[in-house]
Parts: C-alpha cells; structure tokens; sequence
C-alpha cells in the first residue's frame, strides 16, 4: 500500500518529474512539480494532488487505488460543485471560497498521476509493456477510470472556458468579429479542391450563430463524376477529411444546403 500513498506518489514527481502533456518529450518546470506535487523536502499533504486527495477523504491519502473505486466518480462531482474554504484568507473583497477553475487544475493532477505514475500507467505507455499486458483487466480498468475522469475534467474545464468568454477581463481588446472571420478566411483559403475545415466552420457560425457545437459538426460532400476520379487518383491520407456538399457558388445558398450531423456539446 506504501506505494500508492499520496506520500509516496509527491516523493516520486518531487524527485523523477514528469512529461508535459502525453505526446511531447519535455519535461514539466520545477515550479510546477512543486505547485502539483510540493516543493522537495516538504510535508506529504503540500501540493495541488494532496489537497483534491484530501477532499475526496482519508482513505484517498492513505492509497490512491481508492480512485478505482465505484464511488470515486460520484466523490469527484460531490467534491467539483461543493464550496471549499481557501487555506489563507483571501484580501478583502474577494471570495473566501476556491474558484471551480482552480478546482479543475487540482482534478487535473488526479490524470497526471493514473497516467504517469508507473504503478497506474494509465494509458500503458511504460517501455517494455506488451500488448498483452495492456489488455490485463487491472491495466483495463485503469484505463477505463482515466477515461471516465477525464471526461469529468473536460465537462468542468469547458464550464470554466464559456465562464471566461463569457466575462472577458476588462481592459482587454476583443477584435470584431467580422475581423476574426476574415483573418480565419486568410488563414485557411478556400480552392476549387476543396474548403479547409476552419474556413467551412467560421462561415457556418456566421450564418448560425445560435449554435455552439460547430466542432461537432459533420458534413456531407457530393462529388461529380471527375471530381472522384480526381480524390480517387489523389487519395487523401487525412482520415479526418471533412466531407461538404456545395451546390451552388454563392456562399449564403451553399451553406443552407449544407447537411449537418451532430452531437450536442455543451450551453453557454
């Protein structure tokens, strides 16, 4: 059980690091090793890791194999809405609870550690690992609690990103959005190949500003005879090929021809 204490999990960031993300070789700054695991030499509790552990409950602290536990999930919602005093006293004027956006950066320590801690090796990227062993069911079912967590965390991090743009901070110039479609449309120009998914987009959202799921949104492309001889010859690699039915030249009558298939995201 020692190895899965919160102790023991602080001490092996504290002292190995860690990579940035999941596909890059750079490895995370000290001082953000010592914002999510403690500075070195400090109490086992310090750090962004300790504290959520905390929150969930003792048994958390003592083994964090507890997050592979039925009720973790529930614990986490429980514990991501519920109002936590902040350890100092804040200034005056601000609020004495923890913000949801600070509560997303200590979840997200919870991934760090079911994904690179070698004793979770969440998504089983531990060199010698073979194919086998990562279809063990204790390496599935880390797997799968990574997953539901971190669906957890998107949910909660979106909440904090449609808060901010919602509430821009003042004093910060926000470009026309007329500009923003015409630097998108520079960017990402249109050919008579084809229409770059980030041109498409920006036009559909002109004309539908009502909907907040663009990236989503499916398209459907119907080709004429030497246009797939042409995609047959010259086939596309991309297999997220974005697929748009143009009927006619004029941008407004083409996007209300246009055949969308989504999924809801999330309301602002």
């Amino acid at each position: 059980m020692e190895s899965f204490s919160v102790k023991a999990i602080n001490i092996h960031f504290r002292t190995e690091g860690r990579e940035i993300e999941t596909k890059t070789n750079q490895r995370a700054k000290q001082g953000t090793i010592s914002r999510q695991f403690g500075p070195p030499n400090s109490g086992e509790k310090s750090g962004s890791f300790a504290r959520f552990m905390e929150f969930l409950g003792p048994r958390y602290l003592e083994d964090a194999r507890e997050l592979l536990g039925r009720n973790t999930l529930q614990r986490i919602e429980t514990e991501m809405t519920k109002k936590h005093k902040k350890e100092r006293k804040p200034p005056p004027g601000q609020s004495e609870f923890i913000q949801l956006s600070t509560m997303v950066k200590l979840l997200e320590t919870v991934l760090i550690v079911l994904r690179e801690y070698p004793p979770f090796d969440g998504l089983c990227r531990a060199p010698g690992k073979s194919d086998d062993d990562c279809e063990e069911p204790a390496q599935e079912s880390v797997k799968k609690r990574y997953e539901e967590i971190d669906a957890l965390f998107n949910k909660y991090d979106a909440q904090v990103s449609a808060a901010n743009l919602a509430k821009p901070k003042e004093g910060v110039r926000v470009l026309p959005f007329e500009e923003i479609k015409r630097r998108v449309e520079r960017a990402f120009p249109r050919n008579s190949q084809e229409i770059p998914k980030q041109n498409l987009y920006i036009n559909m959202y002109a004309e539908f500003v009502s909907r907040d799921d663009m990236k989503t949104t499916q398209t459907i492309h119907r080709t004429t005879a030497p246009e797939r001889r042409r995609a047959q010859a010259s086939a596309s690699s991309s297999k997220h090929a974005v697929r748009v039915e143009e009927v006619c030249r004029d941008r407004a009558r083409r996007l209300q021809n246009v055949q969308p298939v989504w999924t809801p995201a999330f309301r602002v």
